[in-house]
């Protein structure tokens, strides 16, 4: 806080401290051994499936979705119950680091959550080298990016494939919301609603 505004801390910068400190007291026997086999995930399947195209921009302050800003009011997106459909995540910016690019824009990692349901990874198009030395597969995953996920970051210059089945027991339509999970990016219009029809 400002270097000692409200008091400030006896601890010079950077240096270590511990914030928790845990006494074993009791030694309890345990015998057993973690599988070698923990799950198995299916591949959503997607023959058939639509392409969806999501590209994340920023403008006059403003971030956005496929060029639009947060409006509650708009359902940009209708997705009809129990199809699945790729979302095409797109962060056109940049090269991997953050900063301006040349075209003026934020050069920004942007973590995209969804609501409502989970998906599976399933390519990382164009990642930056910091990105690529991680991918465990040749479509570009990182381990991270195995199992089910409710949030995916896309890094500047990628492109983020997931697959998302959209079957539910719900009556009527419900509606949902894609946003960036960076408050301030969130907050300055990089959300939309979506509609599961």
């Amino acid at each position: 806080m400002g270097g000692g505004m409200m008091g400030g801390s006896s601890l010079p910068q950077g240096s270590q401290f511990s914030i928790l400190k845990i006494n074993v007291t009791k030694r309890i026997l345990y015998d057993k051994k973690v599988p070698a086999f923990l799950s198995d995930i299916t591949p959503t399947d997607t023959r058939g499936a639509r392409i969806r195209p999501f590209n994340l921009s920023s403008y006059a302050m403003r971030w956005l979705i496929n060029g639009l800003s947060f409006n509650m009011d708009q359902v940009p997106v209708k997705v009809n119950r129990g199809s699945t459909e790729i979302w095409e995540i797109k962060n056109p910016y940049g090269s991997g680091g953050m900063g301006m690019t040349s075209m003026g824009m934020m050069s920004m990692p942007h973590p995209m959550h969804i609501h409502g349901f989970q998906f599976q990874v399933m390519q990382r198009i164009n990642s930056p080298q910091q990105v690529k030395r991680l991918a465990i597969n040749a479509t570009g995953l990182l381990p991270t990016d195995m199992g089910f996920k409710d949030t995916v970051l896309v890094w500047p210059g990628e492109t983020v494939r997931i697959a998302i089945d959209f079957s539910h027991n719900l009556p009527g339509s419900q509606r949902y919301l894609l946003h960036c999970h960076i408050l301030e990016h969130e907050d300055n219009g990089m959300m939309m609603n979506y509609e599961v029809v």
